[in-house]
Parts: C-alpha cells; sequence; structure tokens
C-alpha cells in the first residue's frame, strides 16, 4: 500500500473518531462508522499499526479444532466447492470459530503466500477486538453476513483486502462458526461481491442445516416449507422434537415460518402449533423420506412437509373420522365502492407498466388486491407469484429472488432452480413486506427493473418481462430518511 494511502485512510479513521461526521467514503455507510467507532473507542486500536495478526500457539489450535470437529467435517466440502465456484484463482475460503480464530482455509498453491503475508494463517486471530474491522471480526460482532471491501477495513495494512462473511448458527442460536472469502485482487469491485455474499451466504446455509441434521439424529426431525419442491433444500424449516412431541431445537427458516420465535416454540408440545395429532404425524415418519404432504398450522397456513425417523403406527380406533372439505373462503369483499375505484385506478396504472406499491397494516389484504389488480390487467393469464421478503432469511432472498444455476453450490439441484423473477416472467411478481428487503438486493432489483435482464447466482443474465407489486406494512419515508431503504 502506497505510503500516501496508509497515512490519508489513518486520517479519515481517527477523523471519525473526533466526532466530524463523513458524508463521503467508507464511514458514511452507517455499519462501517458503528466499527470503526468500536476500535477505537472501546478495543483502542491504531489504525496505522502495522503489526501481523497474532496466531495462537499450535496445540490451541488443535483445540479449538477438537471443539468444532463436527462442522469442520461438514464445512471440508462444501469449502472446497465454494472455492471451485469462484473459479478458484485470488480467492481464500476461511472457517473461523466464534473467536475468530482461522481454523480452516482452501486456497490455491500460487495465491497462498499471498494470503499469509495479508495474515490469514491458520491460527491467526481475526477477532474485531485484535484486528479491527474486517470480514470475519465484524460479522461476529453483527451477526450478520456482510462484505468489507479495502478501504472499508480499520488497520491500513488490511485496504488491500476484500472480505465477504457469513455467520454459522447452532440450533440454539448460538454463534458457531464464520465462513469467509477473501480476495486480494486490486479489480474486485463492491458490485463484483454481489455473487460472492449470496455464494457464501447459501454455504453457511448448508452447513447450518447439515450441521443441525447430524446434531438432532436421534430425534424426530420436521423439515418443512411454504412449496413442496423446497422441501429438502436450504431454505427449508427444521424442527426437532423428542417422543413425547416437545420440541428440542428450530433452525432460523422454522421461526420465519411459523412466525414465532425461538422461546416460544423450544419445549412445547408439537400440536400446539401445527393442526396434526401427534400420533398422526409419528405414523407419517420415515427414515429416509422422499415425498412431502401437506401440513397446516393451527392458524390455517398452509405448509408441505417431510417427517425423518421410525414411523409409529397409528391404531385404527385412534384415526380420527374424516373432515369434510371446507370451500375456500373469499380473502376480501369488493362490494364496496371506493375500494371498486382504487382498484380500477390501479389497473390503469399498472397497464402503463408502473410498479405498484400498496401500503396497509398486516392482515388488510394487501396481496388479495394485488391479485385482484393481475387478473383485472392484460396478464391475467401469466402468473402471479409471490414473495414474502419478511418471512424468509435476509441471506437467503437472493437466490429466492434471482435463482441459481444448477451445480452452483453443495445441495444445489443438478438443474439449478428459477427464482421469483424468472417464475413471474410476463406475469406480475408481488413483493409482500418490501420495507424488510435488505438494502443492496434493493439496489440488484431496482437494476432488473430498468435493464430488464436478471442473473442468477453462477448464471449468465437472461432477459425478463415482469411487472411488479410491492407492499408493506411500515412506513417508507422515514425508512428512505435513515438510509435503510432506496429511494
Amino acid at each position: 500500500m502506497p505510503a500516501n494511502h496508509f497515512s490519508q485512510h489513518t486520517q479519515q479513521v481517527l477523523t471519525l473518531g473526533q466526532g466530524i461526521q463523513q458524508l463521503a467514503g467508507p464511514a458514511a455507510d452507517a455499519s462501517i462508522a458503528r466499527s470503526w467507532l468500536r476500535c477505537l473507542q472501546d478495543y483502542q486500536l491504531d489504525p496505522a499499526q502495522r503489526m501481523a495478526p497474532t496466531v495462537l500457539e499450535h496445540s490451541r489450535v488443535l483445540e479449538s479444532r477438537e471443539r468444532l470437529q463436527q462442522v469442520l467435517e461438514i464445512a471440508g466440502g462444501e469449502m472446497t466447492s465454494l472455492h471451485q465456484q469462484l473459479s478458484g484463482s485470488g480467492h481464500a475460503v476461511l472457517l473461523t470459530d466464534a473467536r475468530g480464530v482461522i481454523l480452516n482455509s482452501v486456497t490455491g498453491d500460487a495465491e497462498r503466500k499471498t494470503f499469509e503475508r495479508a495474515g490469514l494463517w491458520l491460527g491467526a486471530d481475526w477477532s474485531e477486538a485484535c484486528e479491527g474491522t474486517n470480514g470475519i471480526g465484524t460479522c461476529l460482532v453483527e451477526r450478520q453476513a456482510l462484505t468489507i471491501h479495502r478501504d472499508e477495513h480499520f488497520r491500513g495494512r488490511h485496504t488491500g483486502l476484500t472480505c465477504s462473511a457469513s455467520p454459522v448458527f447452532d440450533a440454539q442460536g448460538e454463534l458457531l462458526a464464520v465462513l469467509d472469502v477473501s480476495s486480494a485482487r486490486r479489480d474486485v469491485s463492491r458490485q463484483s461481491q454481489f455473487h460472492t455474499m449470496a455464494l457464501v451466504n447459501l454455504s453457511a446455509k448448508m452447513i447450518e442445516s447439515c450441521y443441525f441434521l447430524r446434531r438432532f439424529e436421534g430425534h424426530w426431525l420436521l423439515r418443512f416449507h411454504l412449496q413442496a419442491e423446497y422441501v429438502g433444500l436450504f431454505s427449508e424449516g427444521l424442527l426437532a422434537f423428542d417422543g413425547e412431541g416437545r420440541i428440542s431445537a428450530v433452525n432460523q427458516s422454522a421461526m420465519n415460518l411459523l412466525g414465532l420465535t425461538r422461546s416460544a416454540l423450544l419445549g412445547q408440545p408439537l400440536e400446539n402449533f401445527f393442526d396434526c395429532r401427534l400420533d398422526e404425524l409419528l405414523g407419517r415418519a420415515n427414515p429416509q423420506p422422499s415425498a412431502s404432504w401437506q401440513l397446516r398450522t393451527r392458524n390455517g397456513r398452509a405448509l408441505f412437509a417431510m417427517l425423518r425417523g421410525a414411523p409409529r403406527s397409528v391404531p385404527t380406533f385412534n384415526r380420527p373420522a374424516p373432515v369434510a372439505a371446507q370451500s375456500t373462503p373469499q380473502p376480501w369483499c369488493m362490494a364496496d365502492a371506493a375500494l371498486q375505484n382504487d382498484l380500477r385506478r390501479a389497473v390503469r396504472v399498472f397497464e402503463r407498466d408502473v410498479p405498484l406499491l400498496l401500503n396497509g397494516e398486516t392482515g388488510s389484504g394487501k396481496e388479495a388486491f394485488a391479485k385482484a389488480v393481475h387478473q383485472g390487467s392484460s396478464r391475467a393469464a401469466k402468473a402471479f407469484v409471490a414473495l414474502n421478503c419478511a418471512a424468509i432469511p435476509e441471506n437467503l432472498i437472493e437466490s429466492e429472488l434471482f435463482g441459481y444455476r444448477g451445480g452452483s453450490f453443495t445441495g444445489a439441484r443438478k438443474d439449478g432452480m428459477r427464482g421469483k423473477l424468472q417464475q413471474a416472467d410476463g406475469g406480475t411478481l408481488f413483493l409482500d413486506e418490501i420495507g424488510d428487503m435488505p438494502l443492496a438486493l434493493q439496489t440488484r432489483l431496482l437494476r432488473v427493473l430498468e435493464d430488464r435482464l436478471v442473473v442468477p447466482i453462477g448464471g449468465e443474465p437472461q432477459a425478463i418481462d415482469v411487472r411488479i407489486i410491492s407492499a408493506t406494512h411500515r412506513a417508507l419515508d422515514a425508512r428512505v430518511a435513515a438510509g435503510s431503504f432506496r429511494e
């Protein structure tokens, strides 16, 4: 790093510490500013310090690897696959423990020395308290996936790196590890990290799911999703329970799909949340399930599920009498004249290819109104595809929206997956709770709307023709003012 750039970066960091707000540069990003201030005020770090990262003694590294043996076994193949997907060259794939100590790395032989000079050694401590703002350490503090690009690092000696990191959680929501992809290439732009970040997220999710499945091998394990084809894939809900039907563990996707917190679920009877008796459910168990079946929640939400475990026969005298099928109630009434007028106006605007935004409280019928607009438009015979941005973990929204190419990551379908944008090609895409969409993804979506091209993860650009209806219960004006939503 040239001396003048090094000193300029140091001065930029120290200026923030003096309480001077920065409207441009790395610290204009609130998360970077927070991290730099932690480094200056809480950790008392010096951005100009050129010392290499601290490396743990070999015996302590072995102890740490022993504690995370199962995670390392699961992650090994995923890391190799991820390195290959990124074309290998110029990338290091790293796994750390919950303290930020590197326990495994996958790099090409030609680049190994480069990354070692950057301090990415086995056993190196990359916690934020030691190395300042960086992909691994800041991911541990923020507990969310993020990219730290070049000058966004706190220490001047790290500004040649670009790091995309994603946390790996256990079934109790505790941090297990961090998966990171670091690059020392100078031609890496922040925009180019969208795909890298998506792949890192997906790989971290795969490691999380595989660890959950192995950790609860002796329990009944319910796997479920809103769509049948997603059961058994990385975005599925996972719920483990004991022989009495009490919930032992849940993953984040399960909580999102059920709309409940971990504390509200753990230790509770399964029958409190699903409209199915325990003996019926156990009767559907299979040691290696391959077909899903419909399962309803107590509030009437339709899911598709598979149950892993030894089947338990259901006595015939316990079988409930079949319930007569009920006609599906109409979700809303169009008898109101004002509502009919709003609908006509919305259809006219929609037919001019102008994206619509519906604002209203949860349960007020925004999706039903969106469907009515679609059905009243020239696209009525085409697909109406809905995506709830709040019901999907942040690190999976990108794959759900844009899809992925076959073989893009371990666990992906061989023929890939069409994202919601592609599924809605020629029709309408309804984005519910758009206010919860991550800021970086908003930028990508705007680009898709402008260019009429979608790029699946690991794939090539594809032309699409789609109209967008969005909905939210949030005050978007306030979120725009706060910088958390694109205008």
